[in-house]
């Protein structure tokens, strides 16, 4: 709950953005996801725009912690769970192209 109202009180910080969908997907070991898939996904979806707008905007510190990829990673591991394919997939290839892995991708773009 804290980490909720956290976020609505900063809703463009993508490092929050990151950390509530990390806790709300609870991504555990070979990136199965023990939370809620569905609020996850959107949550990492949302946290992947904030972290893409932090990257593209000269002002603002660049992705520092990866939280790009992070994010896309989330995504693709809630997609997954949720039986989503091709949102698996696509969160996949834009976690490699904003700086992930191949390898951290490789199981989503079977």
């Amino acid at each position: 709950p804290r980490l909720v109202r956290e976020a609505e009180e900063d809703p463009e910080n993508p490092a929050l953005a990151y950390v509530l969908a990390r806790h709300t997907a609870d991504v555990g070991e070979g990136g199965r996801v023990s939370g809620d898939p569905r609020a996850g996904l959107q949550r990492a979806q949302k946290a992947a725009r904030l972290a893409e707008a932090a990257v593209s905007d000269p002002g603002r510190p660049h992705d520092p912690h990866g939280l790009l990829w992070r994010s896309h990673f989330l995504a693709a591991c809630c997609a997954r769970a949720l039986g989503h394919g091709p949102a698996m997939r696509k969160s996949a290839e834009a976690g490699v192209a904003g700086g992930g892995s191949p390898e951290v991708f490789a199981p989503f773009l079977k």
